[in-house]
């Protein structure tokens, strides 16, 4: 049977923040993974009065955090983020799941969007499928969402079938 190593904790380099008073941030809601490149990793955290999602470039030795425009001018809602997924194929767009909707952003873009018509509720986690290019949102009390997402480059594990093909 395989050797299965310890697990390594990678977040002790997440900068420190003060949620209202307390000395316990919040906890980690959800993790995305970068396809094309393991070592950049995104987090979602729960919790008031701090930073929504952090990312990390280089497996986890530094975190930065990733609400574009803060702290100053965050995009993101001053609400807990539940779940988070990247769509592969693209230019890292990434989405989070909040309690007020669903939000976006990829590499170039200034801030978090607001996507499409999503009430604004709880959405305790996202799935993208593949195969049928859409996103999947479910809520706390309203039901299960989908929406189409914009094209990607494709996916580097895309291979042609052919009747000459052996695998």
């Amino acid at each position: 049977s395989p050797v299965i190593k310890k697990f390594e904790n990678i977040t002790h380099n997440i900068p420190p923040t003060n949620y209202f008073g307390t000395s316990s941030p919040p906890y980690i809601s959800g993790i995305a993974i970068s396809p094309t490149d393991h070592l950049k990793v995104w987090i979602s955290l729960s919790g008031y009065g701090g930073a929504r999602v952090y990312k990390t470039i280089n497996g986890g030795n530094t975190w930065e955090n990733a609400d574009l425009g803060a702290p100053n001018n965050p995009s993101l809602p001053n609400y807990p983020a539940n779940n988070i997924v990247v769509q592969e194929g693209t230019n890292d767009r990434v989405f989070v799941a909040t309690n007020v909707g669903v939000y976006y952003t990829e590499d170039g873009m200034s801030k978090w969007e607001k996507v499409s018509n999503i009430p604004n509720c709880q959405v305790m986690e996202l799935r993208i499928n593949a195969c049928s290019n859409q996103l999947f949102a479910a809520t706390y009390g309203r039901g299960l969402w989908s929406i189409d997402l914009p094209e990607s480059t494709g996916y580097d594990h895309e291979r042609e079938i052919t009747t000459n093909t052996t695998y």
